[in-house]
């Protein structure tokens, strides 16, 4: 019965009822159980997931409409076969339908092929939806990049969450999949989409292999890598693609995050680790297998998860909380009064700033996703690398007092250490947790300072042999 409903539909009338004559039409019955066929087999393969958005809006067209061919033994196989083989051509395929879906109106998009920035049209449909078959360009556009990054690619739906999340904030940048990729959408649904000099040069080369005189020399040209200026790297861990998927169907209300448990029952054990490391990685603690909680609402940091699909990776981060212990007695030293402005230069999630009184507290922290995680907290923090924060001229003796827990390695303590005794105001304070391997050393020269006994396993995981730093710069 449930394929005649199905397969009349059409025959609906204004007022919502089935015509009597046509409801029992063999051919429309027939045609929804051709249609469901072919989608329940397409599923036992990913044939639908590699292909390209074109190929793919077809067939979920031609399955939609029930016009998919007759599934009979012979057309099924001849189908599966063809398509299976195809896969190969389907990822240069991805590439020319990208660069044919780019709008045609925009200058910035060059008819030679691709470059750095590149726009697309009608992202917004008139409800001012997500625009299904122009978000699988997205898609398509990430799973290449992916391909390229040697990446796992995005799961089919996860383009549609990320670009409703970038939709709440429209016309400001957001990164995709660790950097490689950031957009831009305006209310008229207009996408501005960016990608590395280096992607983009690949993507060109892949055009190229398919129209080889069409593709100019420079356009086919890697880009040189040109001078930069040296920085400590700071690496993201790509999460896998089944942990971004469950967390964009999560449901969140108010700092209680629940997961669907029936995909959970159908991950790996290893899967559901890493989810939960994850969330973990945000300060959400466990309360079963599919509920977490928060204490900080964490709209903003599951968005980042979800769009970036990373984790600041930890050493290259240097992400070591500060201890409960640790995090009180250096605040203890730094005798903070009513009237003192604070800096803590190294925020990380807010373990020792959660100390520091929150109206006086400036923080600074490289990871953006710890930045959403420190602002939904409500503390005042700079999205920056401190050694380049500190350099503005504006720093220079801003602040009365200083609590910190620099990163260690590659002697980044020191510097970043040197760096905050500038922002340091005459007459102030400066408390650091610094590696023991710097007790006893002239490490503020001119300053007042004391050094507390060496403490060892506050770190878990790391050994490392700790201790606190008082020092008072000269009022003069």
């Amino acid at each position: 019965m449930g394929y005649f409903l199905e397969g009349n539909q059409h025959d609906l009338s204004r007022f919502g009822g089935h015509q009597v004559s046509r409801l029992f039409d063999v051919e429309g019955a027939v045609g929804a159980l051709d249609a469901d066929m072919w989608q329940r087999t397409l599923a036992l393969t990913d044939v639908l997931d590699v292909m390209p958005a074109d190929r793919r809006y077809e067939w979920n067209d031609e399955i939609r409409r029930h016009k998919a061919p007759a599934f009979e033994e012979a057309t099924v196989r001849a189908t599966l076969e063809q398509l299976l083989l195809q896969r190969a051509e389907f990822f240069a395929e991805k590439v020319d339908g990208v660069f044919r879906a780019l709008s045609g109106q925009h200058v910035t998009n060059r008819p030679e092929g691709f470059s750095k920035k590149m726009i697309f049209g009608g992202l917004l449909d008139v409800l001012d939806f997500i625009d299904s078959r122009r978000c699988g360009y997205i898609h398509d556009l990430r799973t290449v990049l992916a391909r390229f990054m040697g990446r796992e690619e995005p799961l089919p739906g996860t383009t549609r969450k990320a670009l409703d999340l970038v939709k709440r904030r429209l016309g400001v940048w957001h990164d995709l999949d660790g950097g490689a990729i950031r957009l831009k959408l305006y209310k008229k649904g207009t996408c501005h989409v960016e990608v590395h000099p280096e992607l983009a040069y690949r993507l060109n080369a892949i055009l190229a292999s398919r129209y080889p005189a069409a593709i100019p020399a420079a356009f086919r040209k890697r880009p040189s890598a040109g001078a930069s200026k040296k920085h400590f790297a700071a690496l993201q861990m790509p999460l896998p693609s089944a942990v971004i998927s469950q967390i964009a169907d999560a449901r969140l209300n108010g700092r209680k995050l629940s997961l669907s448990w029936y995909t959970l029952d159908q991950q790996s054990k290893r899967e559901r680790q890493a989810i939960e490391e994850a969330l973990a990685g945000i300060g959400g603690a466990k309360v079963d297998m599919a509920t977490f909680e928060f204490d900080y609402d964490p709209e903003e940091a599951l968005a980042h998860l979800v769009m970036t699909g990373c984790l600041p990776e930890q050493r290259s981060h240097q992400y070591y909380p500060t201890p409960v212990s640790v995090a009180e007695e250096a605040v203890d030293l730094a005798e903070i009064s009513p009237h003192d402005k604070i800096l803590e230069p190294s925020a990380g999630q807010g373990h020792l700033a959660e100390w520091l009184p929150q109206a006086q507290t400036t923080c600074v922290e490289l990871a953006d996703l710890h930045c959403k995680v420190l602002a939904a907290k409500g503390y005042t923090c700079h999205h920056a690398d401190f050694l380049d924060w500190a350099e503005d001229g504006r720093m220079a003796g801003a602040f009365s007092k200083v609590v910190m827990n620099p990163p260690f390695s590659h002697g980044r303590a020191a510097l970043h250490l040197a760096a905050a005794a500038k922002c340091v105001t005459p007459g102030g304070r400066l408390v650091a947790v610094l590696p023991g391997s710097l007790r006893g050393k002239d490490v503020l020269p001119g300053w007042d300072v004391s050094w507390s006994a060496p403490r060892q396993g506050e770190f878990a995981g790391t050994g490392v042999t700790v201790v606190l730093l008082v020092a008072d710069r000269p009022a003069v």
